[in-house]
C-alpha cells in the first residue's frame, strides 16, 4: 500500500474523535508489517493534530488559567493537562510540533544569558 491509502484507512478507523477498536482490528488483520507501521504512525499523527497538552507547575495552578480563551485559540481540540514540576510559574502549551513556553524559569535564564553576553 502507499502512504496515502494507509492514512485514509487510519481516518476511517475513527468514529468521531474516538478510535473504533473493531474497525482498527479489521483493517490491521490483513496488513503487512511495513503497512502496519505506517498505519500506527498515521494514527499517532492524527491524534497529535486533534489535541493540545498544557503543562502546569501544579494542580492548583489550573484555576488561574482562562479556559475559554484557550478554547478560542485552539477550537475543536482536546485539551490535556499535565504537571511539570520544572516550571516555576507559568505554562507550556504543546500543539503538534509547536511549543509555546510562558514560564518564569526560562525568562530568568534568558535574562541571565543576555547579561552574560553583554559582559563577554
Amino acid at each position: 500500500m502507499i502512504k496515502k491509502q494507509v492514512e485514509k484507512l487510519a481516518l476511517l478507523s475513527y468514529v468521531g474523535n474516538n478510535l473504533d477498536n473493531k474497525k482498527a482490528e479489521k483493517i490491521t488483520s490483513s496488513m503487512s508489517r511495513s503497512d502496519l507501521k505506517m498505519y500506527i504512525e498515521a494514527l499517532k499523527n492524527w491524534e497529535r493534530k486533534q489535541r493540545i497538552e498544557i503543562l502546569i507547575p501544579d494542580e492548583g495552578y489550573k484555576k488561574n488559567l482562562k479556559l475559554n480563551m484557550i478554547k478560542k485559540i485552539f477550537p475543536k481540540k482536546e485539551i490535556r493537562y499535565s504537571v511539570d514540576s520544572s516550571l516555576i510559574t507559568g505554562i507550556r502549551i504543546v500543539s503538534q510540533d509547536l511549543v509555546y513556553d510562558f514560564n518564569l524559569k526560562n525568562t530568568l535564564e534568558d535574562i541571565v544569558e543576555h547579561i552574560r553576553k553583554q559582559y563577554d
